[in-house]
């Protein structure tokens, strides 16, 4: 026997809002309330009657078993005889969907009574929401298309809290923090009801580097109860990065001045097949660093190597030649040869993580970075003093943002750099009986 990998409930509570449910002995009853013009006939009653003795069977049996799938066709072929007579009927076409969406038989079948049931019920967010989710699960949907979709979908429904919070997600996977706060302006937040929304906003703010606004919203919360841990958990945390963030911040918008004001710190173009990212490299703080990567990009070290991590809301990694068409070696575990000393923690007065930052990964080890660079998304306080953060983006910061794994550099551009020589002081590496990832043992914080 062959049990679904769904339980049933959940393919009901996908449903469970199309109308007004109708009590059983189990999980929601998904038709829609009877229309007066059908709601005797024998037809209809036979059909709902099986359909219901299903669902309560189904639900007793704690989920679809191999050989219910029978009679589930049954019924399906009596509420298809019914539509026949009835068309468009939306307490069928939602029994019919419920079906197919436990068979998993027919995805053009499911598409069409999706598409019937939403032109039949516009106003039904949950409905549309459904629909969207399950294009998306199928593969209907990808890409820039689906990222239209969900745009309609939050516009078409801008008061819906559950439409934003699954927006909101998605956006925030894609490092889209201002669409994250456009759509999240739109809504008349309420504590009670939507607490998670109210912490999305202020993880936005945060990464936009508006710090008193993010705390404002994170104070909006009020007292979270017991039942909400988690999300408790993560607003406190939001609270402390916060603390440490907006005191750095403060400190590197008097450096950024002076820095401006001198004009003089070396630049960069990373020409990716996204886009350029041009950056702006901290000499004055990690000069050996910057003349590493310097040296690097003008001997084409960087030229076709890609970016093979990215952590979705945190950072992307690349810059090792691990990445490149052909290596041989694991990407994530290379480096140019050699290893170079850190300029962070002990000693140093480092550059703090910001949303824009360029900063060196590392095994977590001392001294061991190489190659391996990465684009930070937001303020990453816990990587202060435990990575060298050696540069800023200055533009194509949307650029950086879009990055995936796979994504490659086409080349490195030194734009401009100081009057003297780039020579990196190195630390050799010993033989090693297997090399270690640079970089993916310690950055994930």
């Amino acid at each position: 026997m062959l049990r679904r990998p769904r339980p049933i409930a959940l393919r009901l509570a996908a449903l469970s809002l199309l109308a007004t449910p109708v009590a059983l002995n189990g999980p929601a009853f998904a038709v829609a309330a009877p229309d007066v013009s059908v709601a005797d006939d024998p037809a209809f009653e036979a059909v709902r009657t099986r359909y219901e003795r299903l669902v309560a069977a189904i639900s007793a049996g704690g989920g679809l078993f191999e050989q219910d799938r029978p009679v589930v066709r049954s019924v399906l072929r009596d509420i298809e005889g019914f539509l026949a007579e009835h068309p468009g009927d939306p307490r069928a076409l939602a029994m019919d969907l419920q079906l197919s969406l436990w068979l998993q038989e027919d995805p053009d079948r499911i598409a069409a009574r999706y598409a019937e049931l939403v032109a039949a019920r516009p106003d039904d967010a949950t409905l549309a929401l459904s629909a969207l989710r399950w294009r998306s699960t199928e593969g209907m949907l990808e890409g820039a298309e689906l990222d239209q979709a969900w745009a309609e979908l939050a516009a078409r429904f801008p008061e819906s809290p559950e439409i934003a919070l699954e927006h909101v997600r998605r956006l925030k996977d894609q490092v889209r923090y201002e669409a994250m706060l456009g759509v999240l302006d739109q809504l008349d937040l309420d504590a009670a009801e939507q607490p998670e929304l109210l912490v999305l906003k202020a993880e936005s703010l945060f990464a936009q580097h508006r710090f008193d606004e993010a705390l404002a919203s994170l104070d909006d919360l009020g007292e979270l109860g017991a039942m909400q841990f988690r999300l408790r958990t993560r607003a406190d945390e939001l609270r402390d990065w916060i603390g440490q963030s907006r005191e750095g911040w403060t400190l590197e918008q008097e450096k950024r001045a002076a820095e401006a004001s001198a004009d003089d710190l070396p630049r960069a173009a990373i020409e990716t097949d996204r886009g350029t990212v041009v950056v702006e490299l901290f000499e004055n703080d990690a000069p050996n660093t910057v003349a590493n990567f310097i040296s690097l990009a003008e001997q084409g070290f960087y030229d076709g190597t890609g970016f093979h991590r990215f952590i979705a809301d945190f950072m992307v990694q690349g810059g090792d030649a691990n990445s490149r068409a052909g290596a041989e070696g694991t990407p994530g575990t290379g480096n140019p040869g050699y290893r170079i000393p850190d300029e962070h923690g002990e000693g140093f007065t480092p550059r703090h993580h910001f949303n824009d930052s360029l900063a060196m990964a590392n095994t977590g080890a001392p001294d061991s970075g190489g190659s391996q660079f990465y684009f930070n998304h937001k303020p990453t306080p816990w990587l202060d003093g435990r990575h060298t953060v050696f540069g800023r983006i200055i533009d194509g910061q949307d650029v950086a943002r879009s990055l995936r794994a796979d994504d490659r550099i086409v080349s490195v551009r030194v734009l401009r750099k100081r009057d003297h020589a780039y020579e990196p002081q190195t630390i050799a590496i010993a033989p090693a009986p297997a090399p270690e990832a640079e970089g993916d043992a310690e950055d994930a914080g």
